[in-house]
Formats: C-alpha cells, structure tokens, sequence
C-alpha cells in the first residue's frame, strides 16, 4: 500500500493550522517539533529521527533529551540537551533551544539510532545522577525509568560510577543511587513511557 503522507509532517507539508487541526481531529500526533499520521508507531528510532534535523552533526543528544528518545519520558523537553566528547573539541551551534556542554565519553556511552547520536541508557542515568540539581523524587523516577528500558540495575549503575572515580559529580551520583532505591518502593509502579 502506498504511503499518502510523509511519516513525520511539519509547515513545509501543510500550514501549521491544518496540522494542529488534525492532531486535534486524532489524525496526527505531535513528535517533537513534528508531526507524524496516528498510524505510525513510536519508537526510539522514530523520536531520534524527529530530533536529527536540530541537532548538529558532531553533538550528542543526552539527559532530558536523551530521556525522551529512548522512551523514559513522553515529552521532549523544551532545550534540548547536548553534549560534546571533550577529546573532539568542537564549537556549539549557539540556540535558545541548546543546553550545550563539554564532557568525557567513552564509545560505550553512546548509542547511535539513524543519523543521531544519543548517551546510552546507563550513561542517561549516571549523568542524571551526577548533574540533576536539585535531585528530586521525578529525576529518580528518571533514572528508574531509563534503567529499566535499558536493561540495566542500580547496581550496574554503581558498578560503573564506581569504575570512573576522575568524573565530577562521583560522590553525589553515589550517594544518589542509594536514594534512588531508598525511594523506588514508593515509585514502583508509575507508568514508563515506551
């Protein structure tokens, strides 16, 4: 059968009017800065085909970005947020939609899905972890979420914490896991978005 639209939709298709129009008629759902027909389904992939077209060539996508590619929340966030490898030196595509910084990566740590880049799901949680100010109980239903989708454990979490004893934020991440799983009793249960 022969596809009628594009799988993602934005005001080059058709006035921004038709499109928010047709999200509220059920027709088509908001992905991002897109908009894609109800018929196709959501994925990783597809939230990282959404995200490509801002996102300059050599940044990665990571936390609340990276949360809402790999599924662990439903909605974007409204800066994304980058990073770079701070051995591949780079100067930031400068937007209000950025949250851009410098950080060590190791090739395990990044995920490719199509054209973009994104942390893995045990870095998305270590980041979390080290950089989430203040940390509260939604950034632990954060890491929770994201674990779990990664197939990961706060143990492996720690493992790896443990493993980067020059990274910044070490101590506090620490720490953090042993509130995350103080608290995940109380969180078990909330609905993860897929």
């Amino acid at each position: 059968m022969m596809r009628l639209l594009p799988r993602l939709l934005n005001v080059d298709d058709l006035p921004s009017a038709e499109l928010h129009a047709a999200r509220i008629d059920g027709e088509v759902y908001a992905i991002g800065d897109w908009f894609s027909p109800i018929d196709e389904p959501e994925s990783s992939e597809f939230r990282a085909s959404a995200l490509a077209h801002l996102v300059p060539s050599r940044m990665i996508v990571e936390r609340a970005s990276a949360l809402w590619v790999h599924g662990a929340r439903s909605y974007p966030p409204f800066r994304h947020q980058l990073c770079s490898d701070i051995a591949n030196r780079t100067t930031p595509h400068l937007s209000s939609r950025f949250e851009f910084r410098e950080c060590r990566l190791d090739p395990v740590d990044i995920v490719q899905l199509g054209s973009l880049r994104v942390t893995s799901h045990l870095r998305t949680a270590i980041d979390l972890l080290r950089t989430c100010e203040p940390f509260s109980p939604s950034d632990a239903l954060d890491v929770l979420a994201v674990l779990r989708l990664g197939g990961s454990t706060m143990s492996e979490c720690r493992h790896l914490i443990r493993a980067q004893p020059g990274y910044p934020g070490v101590r506090r991440a620490l720490a953090r896991t042993t509130l995350v799983e103080r608290w995940e009793p109380a969180l078990h249960g909330r609905p993860v978005a897929q």
